[in-house]
């Protein structure tokens, strides 16, 4: 599971040499965000070519699933993310307030996350 946070860091670190290119458009979301209701980590990166990436991985589980961002405005991220193994599909609104992210997931969960920046 180690290997998982080994590979992400170089990716982190690379996105935030960047961030001042992207006029303020979500970098604030860049990092990763942990919550007490869930074992999956979510990551959201940033880079001038692709914009905001996210993806969620579980060390307890040992899955990575990468979302797919549908909308990207400023203190907003919205994505989707499907499960292969189960089919199991939500859209998730990301909206941030400094350190935290109230994720709005609809589908086949529906409810609020309060996610904490990782320092």
């Amino acid at each position: 599971m180690k290997f998982i946070l080994i590979l992400l860091f170089p990716l982190l670190t690379m996105g935030q040499m960047d961030l001042d290119k992207s006029n303020g458009v979500n970098q604030n979301f860049q990092g990763f965000w942990i919550a007490k209701e869930s074992s999956y980590v979510n990551v959201f990166l940033w880079n001038e070519k692709d914009g905001i990436t996210a993806f969620n991985f579980s060390f307890i589980k040992g899955k990575v699933y990468k979302q797919k961002v549908l909308k990207s405005i400023k203190g907003l991220v919205q994505s989707a993310i499907i499960h292969p193994d189960t089919g199991w599909a939500v859209n998730v609104s990301y909206r941030i307030n400094g350190q935290v992210i109230v994720a709005d997931y609809t589908g086949d969960f529906e409810g609020k996350i309060v996610y904490r920046k990782l320092k």
